[in-house]
């Protein structure tokens, strides 16, 4: 593991790994949305943060995008999946670094909550994600636009 590096673990092998770390492709991710966003819908662009890092999951009917942004620095992957309001699958594997800072996609699922304990497997309320992981308790994030 690489020096002061955070690693937030959310499926058997999906990892977002965080540390203080120039923008590229994805800084799009990170400008204010200018379309709608709306209720109870899975796809679209997701915000969150982890450990005080800023991350976007970008979630459509065959694709996921993950990125993060390390102080100025942001990175990013994106994914082969099935997103439907049932399941969040994604199917191959990604990996993007720049110094630190890093996305690391594998392919695993989580299915929507039903009974407890609550583990791989999301909640969506109106524009809340919760996405909750096998080793961490939880991730929200707020749905930013469709």
């Amino acid at each position: 593991m690489k020096k002061h590096m955070m690693l937030l673990t959310l499926l058997a092998g999906t990892v977002i790994g965080l540390t203080a770390c120039a923008d590229s492709e994805f800084a799009s991710l990170y400008e204010a949305p200018t379309g709608s966003s709306s209720a109870n819908l899975i796809t679209g662009r997701w915000g969150g943060s982890v450990g005080g890092f800023d991350v976007r999951w970008v979630l459509s009917p065959t694709q996921v995008t993950v990125a993060n942004r390390c102080g100025d620095t942001i990175v990013g992957a994106t994914a082969a999946a099935e997103i439907n309001a049932s399941a969040i699958r994604f199917l191959e594997s990604k990996h993007s670094e720049d110094n630190d800072c890093f996305v690391d996609i594998k392919p695993g699922m989580f299915t929507q909550c039903s009974t407890e304990p609550k583990t791989n497997c999301f909640e969506l309320v109106g524009k809340s994600l919760t996405v909750h992981g096998s080793v961490l308790d939880e991730i929200m994030f707020t749905k930013l636009q469709d």
